[in-house]
């Protein structure tokens, strides 16, 4: 399996999302000469082995969202842990979270590395019908309301510390966070974008002004084509500091490569196309000096 070849999962174009492949079939030869054949029937989730799904549409708006979430261990009455939310990009929409935990590695967060670093966090992960971005008369998602109803029944039915929810996303996903941190400002005690895709000529400066205080952390690649920096992310951040913003971080890479040394291509790293850096998020690879972005979740 690589960058280019061997997933499950492809872009379908005509519907805008990934899809799982209809036909998947491999041949493992054997070192004493037999041939094992394995087809999709004889596919397994190890990742999702404790990770739930549900389905949600209690909210003021009525639409239907289904929704992945992992529970930790040692969540107690007695021990609230904090909820991170993974609000997917687009072309994670549907009605089929392993979509969402798959499409974008969202699987690093149900994983022994990201649970020890946060000493055992919920991680929800809500898939939109549609794409979070579908607004109304203004920038805000029309998925806003249905969205806050979800974190509102989740959080009050487990062992979650409100004090400590924590909501980020890709792409259409960064803009759903940051959508939700402008309406919610009192409600989210950190917020990690990336790649974000709303438009900050949208905001007003009292907007933000409301917002400077929440502690944040951006990624975004300089080469993204799809989300270009230089309309979305940079006049955001600019504002931002001129607002007197308390805590921000912000993670830039020149484009994305893999760093693990499995990927090469013309004897070079494998670059991947410039809007993917949530790949940085996920291998837990974003930094501001010493602090890593996970290190930072952790944090009080």
């Amino acid at each position: 399996m690589g960058p280019e070849e061997g997933a499950f999962l492809y872009f379908d174009n005509a519907k805008s999302s990934n899809q799982w492949f209809s036909e998947y079939s491999l041949e493992a030869k054997l070192s004493n000469g037999k041939t094992i054949k394995f087809s999709k029937e004889d596919v397994t989730y190890p990742e999702l082995t404790d990770v739930k799904e549900e389905s949600f549409s209690e909210g003021p708006d009525g639409h239907t969202m289904s929704y992945a979430f992992y529970e930790p261990e040692n969540a107690s009455a007695s021990n609230l842990r904090p909820l991170v939310i993974w609000l997917h990009g687009g072309g994670e929409g549907g009605t089929d979270p392993r979509i969402t935990c798959y499409g974008n590695k969202t699987v690093a967060l149900f994983g022994e590395e990201f649970q020890q670093t946060m000493d055992g966090a919920y991680v929800l992960v809500p898939q939109c019908p549609g794409a979070w971005i579908e607004t109304g008369d203004s920038y805000h998602s029309v998925y806003l309301s249905d969205l806050k109803a979800l974190f509102d029944q989740f959080s009050s039915s487990h062992n979650v510390d409100k004090s400590r929810i924590y909501v980020g996303g890709c792409s259409n996903g960064g803009y759903m966070a940051l959508d939700l941190v402008l309406s919610y400002p009192d409600y989210f005690a950190k917020a990690f974008p990336v790649c974000e895709i709303l438009d900050p000529e949208e905001l007003s400066d009292e907007e933000l002004s409301a917002i400077k205080d929440i502690p944040m952390w951006f990624v975004y690649a300089k080469n993204d084509m799809t989300v270009p920096p230089q309309k979305y992310e940079e006049p955001l951040l600019e504002r931002l500091r001129s607002l007197g913003a308390s805590e921000l971080h912000v993670s830039v890479f020149d484009g994305v490569k893999d760093t693990s040394g499995k990927y090469s291509k013309d004897g070079a790293p494998y670059e991947y196309y410039g809007h993917f850096s949530w790949i940085y998020f996920f291998n837990n690879e974003c930094t501001d000096g010493d602090l890593s972005l996970w290190q930072w979740l952790a944090g009080s």
